[in-house]
C-alpha cells in the first residue's frame, strides 16, 4: 500500500486570503450604507419645497404684454404748382401723394414759392420740373430735401432727381409697335389734348417705331408708310374711336397701340372682330379676351413714392429712374423675352441721352 506524504498547511497564505475577504466585505457594506435613504430633517424639507416652488413659477408661462408701437414723426410735404409746370405730371404727383397715410404725412400745395417763403416745418418740397433757382433753395435749406424732374441728375446732396421726360412713353410704345406689327402695318390711337404728353405725342410715337424699321413701308400692297396715327380729344366716347378706325382701314393695319384715353371695352371688342393685335399702356379691362400683345408704361408715381419713403427714412438724396413696366400678353411668339430686352435697352439709352424721342433740330448754321 502506497503512502501519501503529509504536507504541512500554509497558514500564511490562508491568512492573506482571509484578510482580503474581510476588506471586500467592508467595502461592500460601506457602499450599501451610502445608498441607504435617510429621512430629511424639517429644515431640509423646507428648502426642498421652496426650490420646487421656484422651479414651478419659472416653468409656468408668463403673460406677454404688447409693446407700445412708436408713432412716427409727422412729415410735411409741399408740392409747388409753378406756372410752367406740366399739368399731367402735377396730376400724377397729386394722385400719388393722396395715397399716403394722413396720420404721418401732411400734404400742402402752393402756387408761389420762393426761398424767402419756404415754411420752416416743411420736410420735402416737390417741383414738377426743374426750377431755375434750385441751387439757392438747396443751399439755403440744407436740412430740407427737394424733388425735381430732370434728365440730368442734380449735384446738390439734398436734391432728389427723377430722370424722366414726357416723350419717353409714347416713343417706347411706337418702338413696341415696330417690333411686333406684321409687315409694319401698325397704328396708334392717341389723345390730341393730353395734359401730360401734349401735342408732341404723335411725333414721339412715330419716331419710336421708325427707330426700329426706318421708313416702315409695307412690303405688300397697299404700299403705305407706317405707323398711322388717329388723334382725338381725351374725352371722346368709345364710339368716336371706333368710327376713327374706318378712316384708316383702307391701309389694312393689323396691330394697334391703344392709349389710356382710347382704352375701352367696346373698342377692344371691335378690334377683336377685326382680328387685330393690341398693345396697351396698361392692362386691358376684365372681360376682354382678344389678341393682347402686352403693355408698356413708365411708373412715374412709383418713383415719387419711393423718394417719399426713402426721404422719411433719412436717406441722402440722389437720382431715381422710374420703373419701366412691361407686360407680355397672350402672344409670346410675337412679343418674346428678346423683344422685351430691346425695350429695356432702349429705355436705358433714353435715360442716358444717347437716344432722343424728338425730331432732330439742325444747328443754326444749317438754317441759312
Amino acid at each position: 500500500m502506497q503512502m501519501i506524504p503529509y504536507r504541512k498547511p500554509n497558514f500564511r497564505k490562508n491568512f492573506v486570503f482571509f484578510l482580503s475577504g474581510l476588506i471586500l466585505l467592508g467595502i461592500s457594506l460601506f457602499i450599501q450604507g451610502c445608498n441607504t435613504p435617510v429621512n430629511p430633517t424639517k429644515e431640509q424639507l423646507g428648502k426642498m419645497t421652496e426650490s420646487a416652488n421656484q422651479q414651478t413659477s419659472v416653468a409656468s408661462p408668463t403673460e406677454v404684454l404688447p409693446s407700445a408701437t412708436p408713432i412716427p414723426d409727422q412729415k410735411k410735404i409741399i408740392i409747388v404748382r409753378i406756372p410752367d409746370a406740366n399739368p399731367g405730371i402735377l396730376e400724377i404727383f397729386e394722385s400719388a401723394l393722396r395715397q399716403l397715410p394722413a396720420e404721418i404725412y401732411t400734404i400742402e400745395e402752393t402756387d408761389n414759392l420762393t426761398p424767402a417763403t419756404v415754411p420752416e416745418d416743411a420736410d420735402l418740397i416737390i417741383f414738377p420740373n426743374l426750377p431755375p433757382d434750385l441751387t439757392q433753395y438747396a443751399q439755403q435749406f440744407p436740412q430740407k430735401q427737394f424733388v425735381v424732374l430732370s434728365l440730368q441728375p442734380q449735384t446738390d446732396s439734398n436734391v432728389w432727381t427723377i430722370q424722366y421726360d414726357i416723350g419717353f412713353q409714347p416713343f417706347l410704345a411706337g418702338y413696341f409697335l415696330g417690333v411686333t406689327a406684321n409687315d409694319w402695318r401698325g397704328a396708334g390711337l392717341l389723345p390730341s389734348d393730353s395734359p401730360l404728353y401734349g401735342a408732341a405725342i404723335a411725333e414721339t410715337f412715330t419716331n419710336g417705331m421708325k427707330l426700329f424699321c426706318g421708313r416702315c413701308q409695307s412690303y405688300g400692297p397697299p404700299y403705305v408708310e407706317f405707323p398711322l396715327t388717329v388723334l382725338l380729344p381725351e374725352d371722346s366716347a368709345p364710339e368716336a374711336w371706333i368710327a376713327a378706325l374706318d378712316q384708316i382701314q383702307d391701309s389694312f393695319p393689323n396691330t394697334f397701340y391703344v392709349s389710356e384715353a382710347a382704352l375701352s371695352l367696346p373698342l377692344l371688342q371691335k378690334l377683336s372682330e377685326k382680328q387685330a393685335a393690341v398693345i396697351t399702356a396698361e392692362k386691358p379691362p376684365e372681360g376682354w379676351n382678344g389678341n393682347w400683345l402686352g403693355s408698356v408704361q413708365i411708373n412715374l408715381a412709383g418713383a415719387l413714392n419711393d423718394i417719399v419713403r426713402r426721404s422719411a427714412n433719412g436717406e441722402q438724396a440722389g437720382a431715381v429712374i422710374p420703373e419701366l413696366q412691361i407686360e407680355t400678353g397672350i402672344q409670346q411668339s410675337l412679343f418674346n423675352q428678346g423683344k422685351k430686352l430691346y425695350l429695356n435697352k432702349l429705355y436705358a439709352d433714353l435715360i442716358s441721352g444717347l437716344v432722343s424721342p424728338y425730331d432732330p433740330v439742325p444747328p443754326a448754321s444749317f438754317e441759312k
